[in-house]
């Protein structure tokens, strides 16, 4: 039986623990930054046959405390050519677990491409003078039809053999099981 004694001895427990914890968890507040965090949110698919696409991209490095004092450097490379810059934006700087988060923005205009499968690599350079991050990030895209638009697939088509494959499968069973019961009744 729990007295009330040990019911207050053990929410102190419980608050000694909470607070050893929070202790931990700030005792050394001032990590390093994170290697940058690239997402790619265009190119998007396009039913031209000559696309003149957007790249759009961010950049989040966590745990950025000199963001002031930092060189930041961007650039693409389209289907392995040469590296073309990109200049970053500012958007905001933000806490990720309580670590300051900057975010920037990459935007350019892609050439004209033909109907076909390209690859995109984005590299990001981060100088913070005595050390630097790298970060990279490819895309796969293909222009001139989404990817999932295939002339060669005809969902009606493919919707039929399902139904005739279903309707064999069930008339194989039905005299199967007919020719089980006139072997019985015999």
């Amino acid at each position: 039986m729990i007295t009330k004694l040990n019911k207050l001895l053990l929410i102190i427990l419980l608050l000694l623990l909470l607070l050893l914890l929070t202790l931990q968890v700030h005792a050394n507040p001032r990590i390093g930054p994170t290697d940058p965090s690239i997402s790619i949110l265009s190119p998007k698919y396009s039913q031209n046959e000559t696309n003149s696409l957007v790249l759009n991209f961010t950049v989040e490095v966590v745990g950025d405390w000199d963001y002031n004092n930092c060189s930041r450097q961007a650039w693409y490379s389209l289907d392995g050519q040469g590296n073309n810059s990109v200049t970053l934006i500012y958007q905001r700087q933000e806490k990720v677990l309580g670590y300051p988060s900057s975010i920037v923005s990459g935007t350019t205009n892609l050439p004209d491409l033909n109907g076909f499968w390209h690859n995109i690599q984005v590299v990001v350079k981060y100088d913070y003078g005595n050390y630097t991050l790298n970060g990279h990030e490819s895309f796969t895209f293909q222009t001139g039809m989404p990817p999932n638009q295939n002339p060669n697939n005809n969902p009606l088509l493919d919707s039929l053999i399902v139904l005739a494959m279903i309707a064999s499968f069930s008339l194989i069973i039905y005299f199967g099981y007919r020719k089980v019961i006139k072997k019985k009744k015999l």
